[in-house]
């Protein structure tokens, strides 16, 4: 958990930030305390950023990522402990412990209200769980239930127990409705995996989400180095903005609703793989690589036209200028993504008619799947642990 500090050790960091990268005269500890407090607007991610690129331009000649990294934390240091007008006059991290104290969400803080945003999250993943959970005969009650086992995760082993309890559910539905391929079942333990990782924890221990938490593994190369300076607030409600726009940009172009679902599991992924990616995009431009990456893949398993429209229109829907400079920006997201995912098949389209060469077509345009798969030319485990084997 985030461990405040005194101003004294905030400016004392921050002099001898000064001093090493030779910021002086241009920045000083009073020059910080007058850019804090230009937080005029109440729009925190705007705020934000503006300060972090503000700071950024001073600190243009460090070339060393870590030595940057260090001076970014220190700054952002100084934005949370560092007094606001917009907030009364009180630091980001003053607020944050009113807030632990009394347990209410004052106006102030509605830009960012960790409870809320995870909530969203969540609540978008349960309403495509529960589609599909239902076009699996499953019950109200049996959803109810799943709820409840997510709802009570705390700890890493309770995680496990209910990804379990999940999985072995879903191949209770496979019985019921008859169906011989596992593969039937995968939309909906996509989406339950979805519901996993989006469920908000909050103990003594620790504060956050399976998702946060492996974003938070990434740019620590697993907990290997220190986290660099990474805006949460900016991070997770771009992800909310995002996920939105995926299912009304569906909703607009009728994609189908099965395109509409891999494309909310590849921006999760997008998420934990690249969180800066985040920081710097908007949410339409995050929207149009997921469904790009949705296309491409269908393109190469199926040979039939994306569902997800023309890199053109993906284009122009993401913002870029040119189609080119699209398909530049998907190329490094696909390989992000592809060579992560824990289960390739989770981003077909078209689970249950899958060719049987599918995995091979996939070596076609990802051939490093070689490298992160142990049984080349057999479909990988599941994401979800998979009773079934990999037949």
């Amino acid at each position: 958990m985030y461990k405040s500090k005194t101003i004294a050790e905030v400016e004392r960091a921050l002099e001898a930030i000064i001093k090493k990268h030779t910021l002086a005269p241009d920045v000083s500890v009073a020059s910080i305390r007058k850019l804090v407090a230009n937080d005029t607007d109440g729009d925190a991610k705007r705020a934000s950023s503006q300060f972090t690129n503000a700071v950024l331009k001073h600190l243009e000649h460090v070339s060393d990522m870590n030595e940057l990294n260090e001076a970014l934390q220190v700054f952002m240091d100084a934005w949370n402990h560092f007094p606001h007008p917009v907030l009364g006059g009180k630091s980001p991290v003053e607020m944050m412990q009113e807030v632990k104290a009394s347990g209410e969400e004052p106006e102030y803080m509605s830009n960012f209200s960790p409870p809320e945003i995870f909530g969203e999250l969540y609540r978008l993943a349960r309403e495509r769980g529960k589609r599909e959970h239902a076009l699996l005969d499953g019950t109200p009650n049996e959803f109810a239930r799943i709820e409840n086992v997510i709802a009570g995760i705390k700890t890493v082993g309770d995680q496990r127990n209910a990804s379990t309890f999940v999985t072995m559910h879903g191949l209770k539905l496979l019985g019921r409705i008859h169906a011989k391929m596992p593969e039937t079942i995968e939309p909906f333990m996509r989406e339950a995996q979805a519901m996993l990782n989006h469920r908000f924890i909050n103990t003594e221990e620790a504060t956050g989400s399976p998702l946060l938490w492996c974003a938070m593994d990434t740019l620590t190369n697993d907990g290997t180095r220190q986290l660099p300076a990474f805006d949460v607030p900016c991070f997770m409600t771009t992800l909310v903005e995002a996920h939105r726009a995926i299912d009304q940009i569906g909703e607009k172009y009728d994609f189908e609703i099965r395109a509409v679902s891999v494309a909310h599991h590849v921006l999760d992924w997008l998420a934990m793989e690249t969180p800066r990616r985040f920081e710097n995009k908007e949410a339409r431009a995050l929207v149009a690589l997921a469904y790009g990456i949705v296309g491409r893949v269908h393109d190469a398993v199926t040979g039939c036209e994306s569902p997800t429209g023309t890199f053109e229109k993906l284009a122009r829907l993401g913002g870029w200028r040119t189609r080119s400079a699209f398909v530049s920006a998907l190329s490094t997201a696909f390989f992000d993504v592809m060579y992560a995912v824990q289960d390739p098949h989770m981003l077909i389209v078209d689970a249950e008619h899958t060719p049987d060469d599918w995995f091979l077509r996939l070596k076609n345009i990802a051939p490093a799947l070689d490298d992160h798969f142990a049984d080349v030319g057999r479909p990988p485990e599941g994401s979800i642990p998979s009773p079934w084997g990999n037949g």
